[in-house]
């Protein structure tokens, strides 16, 4: 006969519930900060590389930024309501 308490979850460390807060934390603060103009998108990688780009090259960057955060942000939202309401095939088997 098998104890119900062997198939319980263990408790999750910090470090992973650090890691889980940041994927929902950094594309927020991401969002928050990225610039709504290309030519300060520029700007900025000029400041913190020291390479510049052209102003094409920092309206794509932006974008790819954009839809990159939003998508984990999709990704999180979803990993969390998947874990907040289990499904039949997840629950544990009956005695």
């Amino acid at each position: 006969m098998k104890c119900a308490c062997i198939n319980a979850a263990k408790p999750s460390s910090i470090w992973r519930r650090g890691f889980a807060a940041l994927r929902l934390v950094l594309p927020v603060w991401i969002l928050a900060v990225l610039p709504k103009c290309p030519l300060c998108v520029a700007a900025y990688v000029a400041l913190g590389t020291g390479i510049g780009i052209s102003l094409p090259l920092a309206s794509y960057l932006r974008m790819t930024l954009i839809m990159i955060c939003v998508v984990s942000l999709a990704w999180a939202g979803w990993t969390i309501l998947r874990k907040s309401f289990p499904t039949a095939t997840t629950s544990t088997p009956r005695l």
